[in-house]
């Protein structure tokens, strides 16, 4: 099966009028904590069809958007992607948000000619991977450029050479974006080595959180910041600004804030 453009055909004055329209398909959730949130999104696709509308920029078309709530959930997006796809309902679709359900939804598109546009997946490096994600277009700059920043540019450039990886991975995500991205840079730091010795410079700490239970939290990050200590004194950070507060908080109570460790902070979460 093969999408195409829907055809209106009515007749005014013994006239044939046909017009095609464009089926947009908008997989969003509806919990509005997320920054993809339909009720956050869908103003400004409204605006936008209504500003191609005016401007005439499809001529003989209308523009017909259909959304569908995927509960931030990787299975549930894929599913009414597939209804959409079934009921030739969608010539183009935006999101999923999820990267699970994002990857998913993208590797289909292709059979189905349908192109995926997404401001989601985060810094999951598997995305750019174009014989696999044919279709996806993401609007969102590439974990490769944070990446290739840090490892080419600013550890060099201070001769950094030991560092440690610290990233928070939330228990209600499979993957979370800083556990991906940190994961990619600790991989591009030991590859950009030159030399055989310094291939086990970068040491990955990941520790999960489970923002309710906040005493835990902190000893977590207790033992985290007394194992960094061990192995490096140039840490990379990644985590929510809630947590990195207690993050450094925690470093200043293991007199850690003496001027003997660099911490650089990769505040991800402005960037989504």
């Amino acid at each position: 099966m093969t999408t195409s453009l829907f055809i209106l055909i009515f007749s005014f004055n013994n006239i044939v009028w046909i017009i095609y329209g464009v089926r947009i398909a908008v997989l969003l959730p509806t919990d509005l904590t997320s920054p993809y949130a339909m009720v956050k999104v869908k103003p400004a696709i409204d605006l936008a069809v209504k500003e191609v509308t005016n401007r005439q920029l499809l001529i003989n078309q209308t523009i017909q958007v259909r959304y569908g709530d995927t509960n931030n959930s990787y299975i549930l997006g894929p599913l009414i992607a597939i209804d959409f796809y079934a009921k030739q309902q969608a010539d183009v679709f935006l999101g999923p948000v999820d990267g699970p359900g994002l990857a998913a939804v993208a590797r289909y598109s292709p059979h189905w000619k349908i192109p995926v546009i997404s401001p989601g997946g985060g810094f999951n490096y598997h995305f750019d991977n174009k014989k696999e994600y044919q279709l996806l277009t993401r609007m969102l700059h590439s974990s490769k450029t944070i990446v290739r920043f840090i490892s080419r540019n600013i550890l060099p450039h201070f001769n950094w050479t030991v560092v440690r990886i610290i990233a928070e991975r939330n228990i209600a995500e499979a993957q979370s974006e800083c556990y991906m991205l940190m994961g990619a840079l600790c991989r591009a730091v030991k590859n950009s080595s030159a030399s055989a010795e310094m291939k086990e410079t970068c040491s990955h700490s990941i520790f999960d959180i489970d923002y309710k239970l906040r005493n835990e939290t902190r000893e977590k990050l207790n033992k985290t910041l007394k194992d960094a200590k061990k192995e490096a004194r140039i840490l990379l950070t990644c985590m929510d600004s809630n947590l990195f507060r207690e993050f450094m908080l925690t470093a200043h109570s293991l007199d850690m804030i003496n001027g003997e460790y660099v911490f650089i902070y990769l505040d991800i979460f402005r960037l989504l």
